[in-house]
């Protein structure tokens, strides 16, 4: 529906300027959220090619199959398995944001699948990264940024925090919208994140002060905010 977005925006408004609580005050975007304004959780199987002898090794068959897979979509078939340690499986994740649209770009993290050792210097091939009901709504690609160390000596081999996973921030381009739906098409439903029945009932009263009048505590942490108080017929 036409006000789906001007309504949301409204209660973006109220999260963001309501206050709760007279001693100790704090913003209602703070603690909680708007159950129609959810993110979405993707993932997707890639590979990263470009390591120094530190990704996977012959042993992790699904590897070298899928590398043989992606050459040969590009015209290069292969006979036999790469010998080489410069791929890594990995699974790529990431948080799809409310209202983002195709063509934006979200941050993505590669955590490695198979026995590689280190992501460092690695560069992620083209990725589709899916929702729950498997259609893709974003593509990652790009060199990955790894926070850990990993460095070696005949006798010691020293590790600093992390080198099997890491990040590519703005690595993916959204391909698809995830539509907003209303479950309840009378109301907007906020969520405070702790149940409270103290906290649940200050900032109803602050979400009324603030002229939605309508805003009515439901349980110990939900609150529900008439539509027809967000948006006039006239918007």
């Amino acid at each position: 529906m036409r006000k789906s977005a001007l309504t949301l925006f409204f209660v973006g408004v109220i999260l963001t300027q309501c206050i709760v609580g007279q001693v100790n005050t704090v913003r209602l975007k703070d603690i909680g959220n708007i159950i129609e304004a959810r993110e979405n959780q993707l993932m997707g199987y890639g590979l990263v090619v470009g390591l120094r002898n530190t990704g996977d090794s012959r042993q992790t068959g699904v590897t070298n199959a899928a590398l043989r897979n992606v050459l040969g979509k590009l015209g290069v078939p292969l006979a036999t398995a790469l010998n080489t340690r410069n791929v890594a499986s990995v699974i790529v994740t990431a948080s799809l944001p409310p209202f983002i649209k195709p063509g934006q770009h979200i941050s993505v993290t590669i955590s490695a699948l198979g026995d590689s050792t280190s992501l460092v210097g690695g560069t992620l091939l083209l990725t589709p990264l899916k929702g729950p009901d498997l259609n893709t709504y974003a593509l990652a690609q790009g060199p990955i940024i790894v926070g850990g160390l990993i460095e070696q000596t005949e006798a010691n081999r020293y590790y600093r925090n992390q080198t099997t996973v890491g990040t590519i921030p703005d690595g993916a381009i959204v391909e698809a919208e995830v539509p907003v739906t209303f479950s309840d098409r009378h109301n907007i439903t906020i969520v405070l994140n702790n149940s409270n029945f103290i906290t649940v009932s200050r900032a109803t009263e602050a979400i009324q002060e603030y002229g939605y009048l309508g805003a009515r505590a439901i349980d110990a942490n939900t609150i529900k905010v008439p539509l027809s108080d967000l948006a006039s017929d006239d918007l």
